[in-house]
């Protein structure tokens, strides 16, 4: 039996993606966030198009959709790109050799490093270079984007990125102007905006079972090495989902619902995790671990989401879902 279950709300997701007035790239690497890639089935006709880190992760995008599929970081095999129509972020000329070599039409877009300094070109000067390195290819550069490090610095990487795409424009023409949402919002500079957790923030709800319940004493111990004392006679709760599930042990202290009541984890292990309930508390009874409970502090979402593992079970819930 499934007990650790990951509901993910499409409807959450839709009007979380309707504040964006651009058309959305929806980021799906690490399995969609760690959502599944199940739930592209449900929001194919409201985005368009999605974005990955891997041939991999987009040769399964692909058996699910046929809308453009941007491959946003380097990749290591290049015939992929071609196999699943994938459209490459190139950044480098390494990369963008590694295309040319195919002698295959491809379509792909130039990354610009505005200030992550983590991929792509820094300047003008690397743009032209790679622009004159792909002509007379089958390569066709269509885009153009880049991702900002900050939006305390949005200013300047917005400018660093319009001076890149000025040159570029120059010589290709009006290229497709894209950057991810969080730094950007809702700037008229931009065709279209990459999507990714703010796609699904509170959308997903997390919840368990409580598998067992225990009385301890006041100074009785719990979990490994006694990580938890009972500060008065009281009652644990032993509930489904371990570190080995996605449940960190970063999580201790987070307050999760059993009942009416908000109660704090105490101790992770692999298989579960434990609950000082203080009062009592029945088998079976149902624990939200995420969901209306606040988001802890300890962790971010992108952490917390992508963690989870196999033994979770992943649902969605459809529009007008219930």
């Amino acid at each position: 039996m499934t007990y650790l279950t990951c509901t993910v709300d499409i409807s959450r997701i839709l009007y979380n993606l309707s504040f964006y007035t651009k058309p959305a790239l929806l980021m799906v690497k690490a399995n969609a966030y760690g959502l599944g890639e199940g739930l592209i089935r449900h929001l194919d006709a409201h985005v368009a198009g999605y974005g990955v880190a891997t041939v991999a992760e987009g040769a399964r995008v692909r058996a699910l959709s046929q809308k453009p599929i941007i491959l946003v970081a380097p990749w290591g095999e290049s015939q992929g790109i071609v196999d699943y129509a994938l459209t490459p972020l190139v950044g480098s000329e390494q990369q963008l050799r590694s295309l040319v070599a195919l002698r295959q039409p491809i379509v792909a877009h130039l990354k610009v490093d505005s200030g992550m300094h983590r991929f792509g070109v820094e300047n003008a000067e690397e743009v032209l270079r790679l622009v004159d390195l792909a002509g007379g290819s089958q390569v066709c550069f269509r885009g153009i984007g880049t991702h900002f490090a900050s939006t305390a610095t949005a200013e300047v990487q917005r400018k660093r990125f319009g001076a890149c795409v000025s040159i570029a424009e120059q010589r290709l023409g009006r290229l497709l102007r894209h950057a991810e949402a969080t730094s950007t919002g809702l700037d008229a500079h931009y065709d279209m905006l990459r999507i990714g957790m703010g796609a699904y923030q509170h959308a997903v709800r997390l919840c368990s079972r409580v598998l067992a319940v225990r009385r301890l004493r006041g100074g009785d111990c719990a979990g490994y090495d006694g990580v938890f004392v009972a500060p008065c006679d009281g009652v644990l709760a032993v509930v489904a989902g371990g570190y080995a599930d996605g449940i960190d042990r970063r999580l201790v202290g987070h307050r999760v619902r059993i009942g009416s009541r908000l109660c704090p984890i105490v101790a992770v292990c692999m298989d579960v995790c434990m609950v000082w309930c203080g009062e009592p508390v029945a088998v079976d009874t149902a624990v939200e671990i995420l969901g209306d409970v606040a988001m802890p502090a300890t962790l971010s979402p992108y952490e917390i989401y992508t963690s989870l593992r196999c033994r979770c079970k992943i649902c969605y819930r459809p529009l007008g879902g219930i």
